[in-house]
């Protein structure tokens, strides 16, 4: 049995070896269009960042940086930062309850991405994530954590679908790392589902997720968003991501002009979206799900006349 001083050594040199991964910004994202390419690793960069400064930087100085980030890269310095935050709290060591700060200073804001970061860190640690509905967990958020955990294993390991109620924010945080992996190239994604193990009933949360980050990161042109939003038989759930990231971006105040586009690009209408950030703004509940509730088509979706044919 190993002593506690030796767990604390192994979880010390993993979170030092995750920031030294030269994946986390350079490597991952080399298939496609050039400069889409350099936008999403600036999105990952922007991620480590956050997750550097998380690890050296106390909670006062952290938060006090916060609205300093630049407006396009501050969500991934959020996520970023919330998982180091996380993994810290998970040392057997006094000086615990960094992540708890951060929640209680921006959770109002930024809660969501909050849980996703401490979904990151879960995964990193070689951790099962919470159960949504555990004690202890806040129900507005019941589930979120799984997001990162199926971000982190879609770039950094092998996609292992959870049972239950933790599957679909899992496969959501699969469809979201997509986008960055597939170099924002909407086509080459259906081929990869099954090879991640998905099946036809996951294939709406997937699509969902690549709808959220295709919102928040977008491409250096318009085109594959469109791409995106012609492919059959996707456009309810990349609409119901659009719609979720409009109002993550909304309430943490990082709701733009371009991010707006992007939505709509995607089919989510900006009235409807802003009926839904109204509603948004009492008890939270997991946006995707919400969302996809509003525009998704009935289940099963039936080809329409005007779907453009599959390829062979």
């Amino acid at each position: 049995m190993s002593s506690p001083a030796h767990g604390y050594r192994m979880l010390r040199r993993r979170v030092l070896g995750l920031a030294d991964r030269p994946a986390f910004d350079s490597v991952l994202f080399r298939q496609g269009d050039p400069e889409t390419c350099e936008l999403l690793e600036s999105g990952a960069a922007s991620l480590r960042a956050g997750f550097n400064d998380g690890l050296r930087l106390d909670v006062t100085t952290l938060l006090a940086r916060w609205d300093d980030q630049p407006v396009e890269a501050r969500l991934f310095w959020v996520e970023g930062a919330a998982m180091a935050c996380a993994l810290l709290d998970l040392v057997p060591l006094p000086g615990r309850g960094r992540w708890e700060r951060l929640c209680a200073a921006q959770g109002g804001r930024w809660g969501r991405v909050l849980h996703i970061g401490r979904g990151w860190a879960y995964a990193a640690a070689r951790r099962a994530a919470p159960d949504p509905g555990a004690p202890g967990e806040d129900p507005a958020y019941a589930g979120v954590p799984w997001e990162g955990v199926g971000f982190h294993d879609t770039v950094f390991d092998v996609v292992k679908p959870p049972s239950g109620p933790a599957r679909r924010p899992y496969v959501h945080g699969v469809g979201r790392a997509l986008w960055f992996t597939s170099g924002a190239q909407p086509t080459t994604i259906t081929p990869l589902l099954d090879a991640q193990g998905l099946g036809i009933a996951d294939h709406d949360d997937v699509w969902s997720g690549v709808g959220f980050a295709a919102t928040t990161v977008g491409a250096a042109t318009d085109w594959p968003l469109r791409e995106l939003s012609a492919l059959p038989r996707t456009d309810g759930p990349v609409a119901a991501g659009a719609a979720a990231a409009k109002l993550v971006l909304e309430r943490a105040g990082l709701d733009t002009a371009r991010t707006r586009e992007r939505a709509c690009l995607l089919g989510a209408p900006v009235e409807r979206l802003a009926a839904e950030t109204v509603l948004a703004r009492g008890a939270e509940q997991t946006l995707h799900a919400r969302s996809l509730a509003h525009f998704a088509p009935p289940s099963p979706a039936a080809p329409r006349s005007g779907d453009r044919p599959e390829a062979s």
